[in-house]
């Protein structure tokens, strides 16, 4: 078993961080830290199972169009406090991090663990 740490940084404003391949990956769990207190809004873990484009999974591309929302896998943040999102199974061939803003400014990193074969 392997344990990945990805890490996103992004300035605070609505996006949607880069597609994480997962194939061979079972489980995911991202906790994001900001600079400023005052952040606020929704992070959530979007999943597809778009078919990957390459041959191996070391070299596929993320070439993911259809997200859907994690059920269960969204945290409201509030005055730029850690942002924990629990550990999650995960069966998918791509997941990514989306950051709604509802307020504030500055930037936030995303330590997102991911484990698998």
């Amino acid at each position: 078993m392997r344990n990945a740490v990805i890490i996103q940084t992004q300035v605070i404003a609505s996006t949607n961080l880069a597609a994480i391949p997962l194939q061979q990956k079972f489980s995911v769990s991202a906790i994001a830290t900001f600079t400023v207190n005052d952040a606020a809004g929704t992070l959530k873990i979007q999943v597809s199972n778009d078919a990957p484009v390459g041959q191996q999974p070391e070299y596929y591309t993320p070439s993911a169009t259809s997200w859907v929302d994690l059920a269960g896998a969204t945290v409201t943040v509030a005055s730029g406090a850690v942002a924990i999102i629990p550990k999650t199974d995960v069966c998918y061939q791509y997941m990514r991090l989306v950051w709604t803003r509802s307020g504030g400014t500055g930037s936030f990193t995303v330590n997102t663990n991911v484990q698998g074969f």
